[in-house]
């Protein structure tokens, strides 16, 4: 019986103790509950409250001088001056481009909303996964099925509210921004403008280099203009829009047409010159005939006598077209090496030719001279034989 009474005495002593364990472990349990897990959650919803006002409030922030924009908004004359600086930095980097599919940006503006929404939406949904930790701490305690703190909901009135009015801000911003891509259509006729049926238009009106220059300096004019009207870069809102890649198109345009121009200048000279040229050789040609008979050699000098006419009159075409060349030095135009080198000979050919006068003339005194002696000895011989037949 003391056997029995003792195993008794031992059972309820255990059975006390375990009591008392169990209701340790269901007040830490509901103590971990009722504070723990509500702090954990106060902190996140805090934390990412927090996050969700400096995301917008930046947002916000640069778009303040675009919010009271109106739909029908016009960008006035001035390409360079912005009338909405930001409150602080530029957020955002954006090229402005001219092709075939008119004035649009680098990437497309209309994709920020979703992609900042986007952004906005990520930030509450890294909230929905966000285990408990102290179910990993005290393993020995029974918890809900739930391993995961209660997540804050996308549609929150708080949540949704920043959403809106960060939204609201860049649609604003939008619309200055496309106001002023829009001013730059004036410039797509010059940028789809085909040179080369340009400058086919322009020699089918046979111009003269004169009014040819007048259209090099026009477009030489509009291309300063270019580049004084549009700034290498402008801010607009939350926008930093990068202008050097529209400037340097136009201006590359204008000047390539303008030395499209000037080619068509020094293809006219140079058939001009070539026409100098045929002529001159016309009359090299001519010094190089070897006159046949003494009544030959007569004309051959009364023509070369008249070579001097024919080359003041060559010298005039020869001068007026250099004076054409000089339109093309003033622009620094560099001639290729063949025409350089054919208007050198141009110039060359009045000296040539009058060496080739005085030699020529030397030659023709010493045939002058052997045609009268061969004709003097013909003479006596014909003379003899008279005398012969007369005896």
């Amino acid at each position: 019986m003391g056997l029995v009474k003792t195993e008794c005495d031992n059972l309820i002593t255990t059975m006390g103790f375990f009591n008392f364990r169990v209701t340790k472990l269901f007040k830490i349990q509901e103590f971990v509950n009722t504070q723990e897990h509500a702090t954990s959650m106060d902190s996140v919803r805090s934390l990412l409250y927090d996050s969700l006002r400096s995301f917008a409030r930046l947002i916000v922030d640069a778009c303040l001088a675009t919010t009271t924009v109106r739909p029908n908004f016009h960008w006035g004359d001035s390409l360079i001056h912005s009338h909405f600086p930001p409150a602080k930095a530029p957020i955002f980097a954006l090229d402005l481009v001219l092709d075939d599919k008119g004035a649009h940006f680098n990437c497309d503006p209309d994709a920020l909303d979703t992609s900042l929404v986007g952004l906005f939406n990520g930030a509450v949904h890294g909230t929905w996964n966000i285990y408990q930790l102290e179910r990993f701490i005290m393993q020995d305690i029974s918890w809900s099925e739930s391993p995961f703190l209660e997540a804050v909901d996308k549609d929150e009135t708080i949540v949704r509210e920043l959403r809106e009015t960060m939204r609201d801000a860049i649609k604003s911003s939008l619309i200055p921004l496309k106001a002023y891509a829009k001013k730059y259509e004036e410039f797509l006729p010059i940028v789809h403008l085909d040179i080369r049926d340009y400058i086919s238009d322009l020699e089918n009106q046979g111009l003269t280099p004169k009014e040819l220059e007048q259209e090099v300096l026009k477009h030489l004019k509009e291309r300063t203009v270019t580049l004084n009207k549009i700034p290498y870069s402008i801010v607009i809102g939350p926008y930093q829009l990068n202008m050097e890649g529209v400037r340097d198109l136009l201006a590359a345009k204008r000047k390539e047409l303008a030395m499209a121009i000037l080619g068509i200048i020094v293809r006219n000279l140079r058939k001009k010159v070539d026409n100098v040229l045929l002529e001159y050789r016309d009359i090299r040609n001519g010094l190089s005939d070897a006159p046949s008979c003494i009544e030959d050699l007569f004309q051959l000098r009364d023509w070369i006598t008249e070579v001097p006419n024919m080359l003041e009159g060559l010298q005039e075409t020869a001068n007026v077209i250099l004076a054409e060349y000089e339109i093309l030095d003033e622009y620094s135009y560099c001639l290729s090496e063949d025409d350089f080198t054919t208007k050198i000979t141009m110039v060359s050919w009045p000296l040539k030719i009058q060496d080739m006068c005085e030699k020529k003339l030397a030659v023709l005194d010493e045939d002058e001279d052997r045609y009268l002696r061969q004709l003097e000895s013909d003479v006596i011989t014909l003379s003899e034989r008279l005398d012969n037949n007369q005896a």
